[in-house]
């Protein structure tokens, strides 16, 4: 969980707290569309992106830039249940 956490209670009450509303949340799911989940989708991968750093492998060496660009295209290419592993 949190790593803020001082108490060994407040860790509880928060684990209990988010264990309810999977539990209780979770059936309600079904009813958001679909649409609105791959933009909760879209949304966790662009803050995943980080410019700086890819242009800064680009730049590095002809090797780490190499590197990225075949794993940015595997991923895009191959199945995602091989592209993650």
């Amino acid at each position: 969980m949190r790593k803020w956490c001082k108490n060994f209670f407040v860790e509880c009450v928060e684990r209990f707290d988010l264990c309810s509303a999977v539990f209780f949340a979770g059936p309600l799911i079904g009813w958001v569309p679909l649409s609105a989940l791959a933009v909760c989708v879209i949304r966790v991968a662009w803050g995943l992106v980080d410019l700086r750093r890819i242009r800064i492998a680009l730049r590095a060496t002809r090797s780490d830039g190499l590197v990225l660009v075949v794993t940015f295209l595997a991923t895009l290419l191959t199945p995602l249940d091989f592209a993650i592993f």
